[in-house]
């Protein structure tokens, strides 16, 4: 058994794999996804980046030398030979970066995301492997939630998903039902290979002890009074938003966890999205140190999943905490923090504005792996 322990999720494109690693990761797994470091690749001056320009030309940079990713994508997925091309290029860079994060993680157990785990090398450094299902129609439907698809590019997509006839498989997960089954599934799982696994329960421990941030759990979550949940669903990514959905599952389909601050009923309202904690919200009804004490558990768990920054994204509650942000070294985001460090963007969203932004780089975060 090598350190980390590593639990391989593969699965369809919409068969929801990222619920999967999103619900480990409240166990505290640290979540791995191999399109966020291929989007981390593509950045401009990255390997990546170098290998398309290369060998696809300047055709898909835009006016500021960035890399059009949705452009390139739209055609490459609709030319076979273009995307066989891609794909030889940049899977051996996501490869590489997987094994330096690997050896370079204080994490026990990581829960790595990739659609071609099976296709490429990446199989071989998991202990235990995933296969995600779900249904034709829900994926259908989670594409177009989540990705915006119509039906045709849907179609393509789906028709372009190929997975070798023998693969090692240690359990599937049937994704088409509600949360709450899913993350039954997943316990299920979890007590066999604490029973099944040589070496699991070992790395069950030492995850103990270096979890460090609580998150609340789906049962935990239904108990939060009606009020609080009307407040914080505003909080809550509008294109994840499920209106017939009930409060928990509307919070973990948008990634999202909410972390109560010991000792009191505040709480941190947070993400982990491209290696970035991006705090939604504060709750705090008083100053004092409960809330300092949550920030720096927080960035102990960013750090142990390898995270290079807290973004808090200022409102009416947080900017009263502004100053005492500073005191912790957090600073207003400014357009040189994304020149000098570009992973920042992926925290801002579309809509958001630099200026209402606080960051703190953290040392140690993968950027520093991405070649």
């Amino acid at each position: 058994m090598r350190d980390p322990f590593v639990i391989g999720i593969s699965g369809s494109i919409g068969s929801g794999k990222s619920l999967i690693r999103h619900l480990l990761a409240m166990r505290g797994v640290m979540p791995l996804d191999a399109d966020e470091l291929t989007h981390f690749l593509l950045m401009k001056g990255k390997a990546g980046y170098q290998e398309v320009v290369r060998n696809f030309g300047e055709t898909y940079l835009d006016n500021s030398g960035n890399l059009d990713r949705a452009r390139l994508g739209t055609d490459v997925f609709g030319n076979p030979r273009s995307l066989q091309k891609l794909e030889s290029l940049l899977h051996p860079l996501v490869s590489k970066t997987v094994h330096s994060i690997l050896q370079k993680s204080s994490s026990p157990l990581i829960a790595l995301e990739a659609i071609k785990l099976y296709t490429s090398d990446l199989t071989q450094l998991c202990d235990s492997r995933w296969f995600v299902t779900a249904t034709p129609a829900a994926q259908r439907e989670r594409l177009k939630r989540t990705r915006g698809m119509d039906d045709k590019a849907i179609t393509e997509r789906l028709h372009q998903q190929h997975f070798p006839k023998e693969m090692s498989i240690d359990h599937y997960i049937e994704n088409s039902c509600l949360v709450g089954d899913v993350a039954q599934q997943i316990e299920i799982i979890w007590k066999d290979m604490l029973q099944e696994t040589h070496g699991f329960e070992q790395v069950i421990e030492c995850l103990a002890e270096t979890i460090n941030m609580p998150v609340l759990s789906i049962d935990s979550l239904a108990t939060i009074d009606a009020k609080m949940q009307g407040y914080l669903a505003e909080f809550l990514p509008s294109h994840q938003r499920i209106p017939d959905g009930d409060f928990a599952q509307r919070v973990i389909l948008s990634r999202t966890f909410l972390s109560p601050l010991e000792n009191s009923d505040d709480m941190l309202v947070w993400q982990f999205d491209h290696f970035n904690t991006r705090i939604r919200i504060l709750i705090n009804d008083k100053k004092d140190d409960n809330l300092q004490n949550g920030l720096e558990i927080l960035e102990r768990q960013t750090s142990t999943w390898g995270g290079n920054c807290i973004m808090v994204e200022l409102d009416a509650r947080s900017l009263q905490f502004q100053d005492e942000l500073r005191s912790m070294g957090y600073r207003i985001l400014s357009d040189a923090d994304i020149t000098e460090h570009p992973f920042l963007s992926f925290s801002i969203g579309n809509k958001g504005k630099i200026g209402n932004h606080l960051v703190k780089i953290l040392p140690g975060g993968v950027w520093r792996l991405i070649p």
